[in-house]
């Protein structure tokens, strides 16, 4: 009968009002931030408690404002063309990162999740917001980490680049000295020979002096001996001297004198 719809109308009206209701409910105790604009005006149509205490506005205060009012980052044309995509039906969730501006003009940095949806017959977008404030705090906290860490990876390849260049001075000195002894073990075996030959030579001559007429030629062929070792000392004293200066047991004292004296 007419009444009997009519009841059921009344009763699916009202269940539909507990539900919005219960559902308005959910929403102001979530402990996420979300605000509800108009689809069209983009004025708040509802902005939960989490909402409220943490942007410092009254519901009376933002039902007269747009999020636009709380976006120091954004202006209109920017907004709308960020929510183009959710009206036309192209995306079915946005997320962005933006700050968010409070009463007191304090900012805190935000993630929006946006979703384009209806309340009753009128649609409205919906902006769930995470503060990421201790999220950008660590990120910060990484990033100067980050950049301490390369100024100490630059001041160790600094230091190993001269480490590495002191090392190859050393060597290249290293090899110097080595060729330097070389030419000298080369300079001073054939110096050796020379007076080595020279005594040997006056020993088996003095063999065949042995008259006593013939004592000035033994003296002569003495002398040479004399002399051929007396070089031989000078040329080991020279080896001697080079060790000493080696291991810096001999410290060097330049003094100036005439050349041509010399």
């Amino acid at each position: 009968s007419d009444d009997t719809r009519q009841q059921k109308m009344i009763k699916d009206l009202m269940a539909a009002e507990r539900l919005n209701e219960n559902m308005s409910k959910i929403v102001d105790e979530s402990l996420s931030e979300i605000f509800i604009f108009d689809g069209e005006t983009l004025k708040f149509v509802q902005v939960n408690k989490g909402a409220r205490q943490n942007i410092g506005y009254t519901m009376e205060e933002m039902q007269g404002m747009t999020p636009i009012d709380i976006k120091s980052s954004f202006n209109q044309d920017d907004f709308l063309e960020l929510l183009e995509p959710l009206k036309s039906g192209a995306k079915e969730k946005i997320i962005v990162e933006t700050i968010h501006q409070r009463k007191d003009q304090t900012t805190y940095p935000v993630e929006v999740h946006l979703q384009y949806s209806a309340l009753g017959q009128a649609p409205v977008f919906v902006a769930i917001i995470i503060d990421i404030s201790e999220r950008k705090k660590y990120e910060k906290r990484l990033l100067e980490y980050s950049d301490e860490l390369e100024v100490k990876v630059i001041e160790r390849t600094k230091k190993l680049k001269e480490s590495e260049s002191k090392l190859k001075i050393g060597l290249e000195k290293e090899k110097e000295l080595n060729e330097m002894k070389s030419r000298f073990v080369s300079m001073a075996s054939h110096e050796f020979r020379t007076p080595l030959t020279t005594i040997l030579s006056s020993i088996s001559i003095i063999d065949e002096y042995e008259k006593t007429e013939q004592h000035e030629k033994r003296r002569k062929h003495v002398k040479r001996i004399e002399s051929s070792v007396h070089n031989l000392t000078m040329i080991l004293n020279d080896f001697l001297s080079l060790e000493k200066l080696e291991s810096g047991k001999v410290s060097i004292n330049p003094v100036e004198f005439e050349v041509t004296d010399f």
